[in-house]
């Protein structure tokens, strides 16, 4: 059985460098990379800037940013034109 993608989360994988350094691995086995991250803001951002560097990168899951991007949302005030 061929794995496709691995999906791991920088936190429980030990921080953002050894993240970085299961996509090199999963890069040599022609694996894709597609993280994950629940943390918050500070997190995703020391997650991209590292997986923006693995070849094998293919999209990235956040459930934090779904979190900003609602709030966002949720703030807009409406304009009501005449």
């Amino acid at each position: 059985m061929k794995i496709a993608a691995i999906n791991p989360d920088s936190r429980p994988a030990g921080g953002v460098s050894k993240m970085k350094k299961t996509g090199e691995l999963a890069n040599t086995c022609y694996v894709e990379f597609t993280p994950h991250s629940a943390g918050g803001t500070a997190t995703v951002a020391a997650n991209l800037h590292g997986q923006f560097c693995a070849p094998n990168f293919t999209i990235y899951e956040c459930l934090a940013l779904a979190r900003i991007l609602r709030a966002d949302t949720e703030r807009t005030v409406p304009c009501h034109g005449g």
